[in-house]
């Protein structure tokens, strides 16, 4: 088979999978962080193929952010939080290295606060009763069925 022809998949390497676990404080072994590994590779390569198939879908030829997300959706996982904003984010580089940031905004939590609308009167708290027998006939209403109680006019 020539380069050409060959698909090219995800992998990742058991180096890689160890040090994401010290990262955040696990030792993995070398069987564990290979199984890892094996099964992050299959995932990914699994929710990509689904995700070409919702561009495919969508008569596209570029896979988006967006496609990727409803095949995470698809799949029951969390979402990519953080990326196929509408808007560019402006980086800037960091002098120290050759390191990006965003840049943060500041907000003011006082004006914030303060604009919140909050709501001045709640409804209120209303509980309906509906109460079945299993050897009721089916002529006869059940007793306490339809009973409303408010929360200014308690059951009594």
């Amino acid at each position: 088979m020539s380069e050409r022809d060959e698909r090219r998949y995800v992998e990742l390497s058991r180096e890689s999978v160890k040090l994401m676990g010290e990262s955040v404080g696990l030792e993995l072994g070398d069987e564990i962080s290979a199984l890892l590994a094996e099964d992050v590779c299959y995932r990914l390569r699994e929710t990509t193929q689904n995700g070409t198939q919702f561009m495919r879908h969508a008569k596209r030829r570029r896979l988006t952010v967006e496609d990727f997300n409803r095949a995470l959706r698809w799949a029951n996982v969390e979402p990519v939080c953080g990326y196929g904003a509408p808007d560019v984010l402006p980086f800037r580089s960091v002098k120290e290295g050759e390191l990006f940031v965003v840049e943060d905004r500041e907000v003011n939590l006082v004006e914030l606060a303060l604009a919140t609308n909050i709501p001045k009167g709640c409804g209120q708290t209303v509980v309906r009763v509906q109460v079945s027998y299993l050897e009721s006939k089916a002529n006869e209403e059940p007793q306490g069925a339809g009973e409303y109680y408010s929360q200014s006019d308690p059951p009594g």
